[in-house]
């Protein structure tokens, strides 16, 4: 087996379904005995939890202790405190890992055919870091813009809820558009990596707390540097690329459990 491909889920049975089936469905590698889909059921409700065993999912649980906002700057760590506990959840995901390669998706992604194949191939011939091109609909007047570059995702509305969701739409225009060329990240996840490879901070920095941490200056609320910065910086003091594939493609809803079940 080749890759471990993991998702954080902590209270949408809904979005559970869904990102297994969709991983299921778009990554033959699965069916082949090359991947697997692993939860990590990362302070998950007693609902999520029961659900997951009921279907018979492969996971883990992962719990991190409820902190102020007072004991966060305590450890150099910016609230809010789930963000915490997400990157938290990454390094768990990452230390399980024991397989060469994994990847980490969000629940709330739909991956297009390919999204898998293609990042295999770079991490199989050097050390690196790969992160795939993903889809967004504008909400609220909003779109992830990555805030170091300017350089903004894939904007395109194929629906802001599951039950809305074309994924057949998706699928044709992400065959359109996909391309076998890489590019300067835009935004960090899907990731793919070798597992001795890839490590997070425990949440976004106060960088006042962190030795040869790097604020952009354009970070809100003062000398901040988000987790995922901070990762692809260290990657990158150690000369490791990291790099978005084209060919590798998402969709992405945008806070998905935290918005709603539907």
């Amino acid at each position: 087996m080749k890759i471990t491909i993991y998702s954080l889920i902590f209270k949408s049975t809904q979005f559970a379904d869904w990102v297994y089936n969709a991983v299921h469905k778009n990554t033959p590698e699965i069916a082949k005995g090359e991947a697997k889909f692993v939860f990590v059921a990362n302070n998950a409700t007693e609902e999520v939890i029961n659900h997951l065993n009921d279907k018979g999912y492969e996971f883990i649980e992962f719990f991190t202790d409820h902190k102020t906002n007072e004991q966060l700057r305590d450890i150099g760590i910016s609230e809010p405190w789930y963000i915490h506990s997400v990157y938290r959840g990454y390094n768990k995901a990452i230390e399980i890992t024991e397989t060469p390669y994994l990847a980490i998706l969000n629940s709330d992604m739909y991956p297009a055919p390919g999204w898998v194949t293609s990042p295999l191939k770079y991490l199989e011939e050097r050390e690196c870091v790969v992160i795939s091109q993903y889809v967004e609909p504008r909400r609220n007047g909003n779109i992830f813009r990555n805030r170091l570059t300017g350089v903004q995702v894939l904007e395109r509305d194929f629906g802001q809820t599951l039950s809305a969701f074309d994924s057949e739409g998706f699928e044709k225009y992400a065959e359109k558009v996909k391309r076998p060329t890489t590019q300067p990240v835009v935004a960090y996840q899907p990731i793919f990596s070798r597992k001795e490879t890839l490590a997070y901070p425990p949440g976004n920095i106060l960088c006042e707390y962190w030795e040869n941490s790097r604020p952009s200056g354009k970070v809100p609320f003062g000398q901040i540097e988000y987790g995922d910065e901070v990762m692809i910086r260290w990657l990158r003091e150690k000369n490791i690329p990291v790099f978005q594939d084209n060919y590798s493609m998402v969709y992405h809803f945008d806070c998905g459990e935290r918005l709603e079940k539907e």
